[in-house]
């Protein structure tokens, strides 16, 4: 389990190492419009908080999330410097612990607050989120349909729900099970503890910055007929109390979108309370704008919410923007006029740089487009505009990173390689963060034959990790892996998978309407498009979905370039009633890796060619025998990279590895901490707050 433990580990470095190279920055090197009255360019805006501040999930494509992202368009149309410092799924607890805990790398939290002019935070969404969400909405609606009593109806007493979110910590952090009235008292213990926090947030942040303008922001609603945050399960048990609560009519929907409003309120009406503008504490009603979109026209209002039902998309973005900076002009903070033009310009550059070639091959006119956002008066209107104009068109993204990479042009003078060194998980329990410290090396030296990163003369970061297949543990752990894959482990979560009349199941579930396979194939769409993901499909596009991230897998070429024909035929139906559909058999796959991952997928639906609805329930001919020809699998990640020297306000001096396209004004996802001795000696680390992991690489041991 402990050596397992790493893997996974060193899986989380790839995934952090692949966001930074599909986080790429975009610059806008227009220069015009610059206010000559005041200099907004001195001004520093810093972001904290959860994932919507952050805007690594929602906006399109990953690599123009410096200017999807609001934090990026309100600091490039403003001048200002900005810096990101949110974490996605973080709490109020959390983001006080965050700001609380002493500087050690070249993130540099607490040095950007002390230095900030504006602060802007988006955060307790993630407080209701991650305590039993659907436990509390169920428990409201319930008292308000049963009464007082509730907790002594037979159909509360036996709902599933408890079993699932079996746990919850209360106030002071401890656990305990979950029983009937426990969702109204998490509810009550989460606004409690939230105020808590933020009143010690804001007491922290004017420790460090008595001047700052902060910026409260509540979170909007995101419940729709489509919406993923309401929980299928919770559909049915609400359904089971009183059906108009079946998630089917207009009528329901609306029902639950007037609830998830009221419970979100709860948080605005905590953060709400903290505003001052003697204390240069101010609020923000997105969910009021929000709402307002929705009721006046709800495709325009469901268009400001990504495909997975919960993050912004790039309209969403665009609107909280919008409303930012509205208060910015209104308050002196910013220049109306010259902003708008800045705003034009990012516009019209995403424009020429992904969607001209295809918008002119449909017969438009990108004069006529350019001079539309051109006379648009104001920033709704350019968005209005620009979004209405692309609305069915594919953004042309890079194929690599560092296709036509931009740098400061701070490169290193002679080619540095570090070699693998520590893994530390912070959030990890004592024993398992000893376990990985104390066997890394040993591990790192018998299974892994390469572990290095390498910064390039040309600018170019490098980083290869492999694994030694011919290893009797990683054998041993394959084999074990593959016997297990054969549909007990989902099948045995009732409540996660779709059942037809006779029980056999077909789909697994997710939060809401959709399933596993739909949910990862809109994600994928969004995210990377022009990736071309189809309907079971994956498989065909693989190599050009990580050739687009840095990312390539050396020893895999068989598995991603040969075709795979299935000779036995896929389940049509699961269970044990389940039948194998004939017309299926000898259906050609475009590779090994498209059936694994229809396989994996497999309580969820295919589609082939000819439109028929397939279910997959075995793992490919050959395949063990396949991957025992194996000998090594190896992964090289490459990014852009540029040098930077920054100090802290406490006058420490970090060398930093800014990854992903450079922008003068801003820091990127992913900041590595160099740090050498005289003779060049030294390490080279990376941390991600967010679920706690801290990589380090050294030099010392490098022939």
């Amino acid at each position: 389990m402990k050596r397992l433990f790493l893997i996974l580990s060193i899986a989380t470095l790839v995934l952090c190492l692949t966001l930074c190279a599909a986080c790429a920055q975009i610059p806008s090197n227009d220069k015009s419009g610059e206010d000559q009255t005041i200099d907004y360019s001195n001004k520093k805006i810093v972001f904290l908080g959860d994932s919507i501040a952050e805007g690594i999930i929602g906006v399109s494509p990953e690599e123009e999330r410096v200017n999807n992202a609001y934090y990026g368009i309100l600091g490039q149309i403003n001048g200002f410097e900005y810096e990101n410092r949110a974490i996605s799924g973080q709490q109020s607890g959390e983001m006080l612990q965050f700001i609380s805990t002493e500087e050690s790398d070249a993130n540099m939290p607490i040095s950007h607050i002390k230095t900030a002019d504006i602060i802007c935070i988006s955060i307790t969404g993630n407080d209701l989120l991650w305590h039993n969400f659907p436990c509390m909405l169920y428990e409201i609606v319930a008292k308000e349909l049963l009464g007082e009593n509730f907790v002594n109806d037979e159909r509360v007493k036996s709902c599933y729900l408890y079993n699932k979110y079996s746990t919850i910590d209360d106030i002071n952090g401890e656990l305990y099970t979950l029983k009937p009235g426990d969702g109204l008292k998490t509810f009550e213990m989460v606004k409690t503890r939230a105020k808590r926090n933020i009143t010690a947030i804001l007491a922290k942040l004017r420790e460090y910055n008595p001047n700052a303008k902060i910026f409260l922001q509540n979170t909007y609603d995101p419940v729709d007929d489509e919406s993923e945050i309401i929980a299928v399960d919770l559909v049915e048990a609400l359904t089971a109390l009183d059906d108009s609560y079946n998630f089917q009519t207009e009528e329901s929907v609306a029902i639950y979108r007037a609830l998830g409003y009221d419970i979100l309120g709860s948080m605005s009406t905590i953060l709400s309370s903290f505003a001052s503008d003697e204390k240069n504490i101010y609020f923000v009603d997105v969910a009021k704008r929000f709402d307002e979109v929705y009721k006046a026209d709800q495709e325009k209002g469901k268009a400001l919410i990504f495909v997975d039902g919960v993050h912004p998309s790039n309209q969403g973005h665009a609107m909280i923007a919008r409303i930012y900076q509205e208060r910015f002009i209104e308050m002196g903070l910013a220049e109306g006029v010259k902003s708008l033009e800045k705003y034009k310009n990012i516009r019209i550059s995403q424009f020429e740089r992904m969607y001209k070639d295809e918008y002119v091959q449909k017969g438009g006119s990108a004069e006529k487009f350019i001079s539309g956002v051109k006379s648009a008066t104001s920033m709704e209107k350019v968005d209005d505009f620009y979004f209405k104009e692309i609305e069915n068109l594919t953004a042309k993204t890079h194929s690599s990173p560092i296709e036509n990479m931009v740098t400061n042009g701070v490169r290193v003078k002679e080619t540095e390689t570090y070699l693998l060194y520590d893994v530390e998980l912070s959030k990890a329990g004592a024993e398992i963060q000893e376990a990985i410290s104390g066997m890394l090396p040993t591990i790192a030296e018998k299974y892994m034959p390469e572990k290095s990163l390498t910064l390039n003369t040309d600018g170019t970061m490098e980083i290869r990790l492999s694994i030694d297949l011919t290893s009797p543990l990683i054998s041993s752990l394959i084999n074990s892996v593959l016997g297990s894959i054969d549909g007990s482990v989902v099948g045995a979560i009732e409540d996660q998978v779709y059942k037809d009349e006779n029980g056999n199941i077909t789909g697994l579930k997710l939060a809401g309407a959709q399933d596993a396979y739909q949910a990862l194939k809109a994600y994928a769409e969004e995210l990377f498009p022009g990736v071309g993901f189809g309907e079971g499909t994956f498989g065909q596009n693989f190599s050009m979905l990580y050739n687009s991230l840095g990312i390539n897998i050396e020893g895999l070429e068989s598995f991603t370039s040969e075709k795979y024909v299935d000779n036995v035929g896929l389940f049509l139906d699961m269970g044990e009633n389940g039948e194998i559909d004939q017309t299926t058999i000898g259906k050609e796959y475009a590779s090994y890796v498209d059936y694994l991952l229809a396989y994996l997928s497999r309580y969820t639906l295919v589609v082939d060619d000819d439109g028929r609805q397939l279910h997959v329930n075995k793992l490919p001919d050959n395949l063990s025998e396949k991957i025992s020809g194996l000998t090594k699998l190896t992964i090289v990640i490459l990014a852009p990279y540029s040098l930077v020297t920054l100090k802290s306000t406490d006058n420490v001096t970090y060398d930093a590895v800014y990854t992903g396209r450079y922008y003068e004004k801003t820091s990127p996802f992913l900041i590595l901490t160099r740090d050498l001795d005289e003779d060049g000696l030294g390490t080279i680390s990376f941390a991600n707050q967010m679920i706690g992991l801290k990589v380090t690489f050294d030099n010392y041991s490098v022939e």
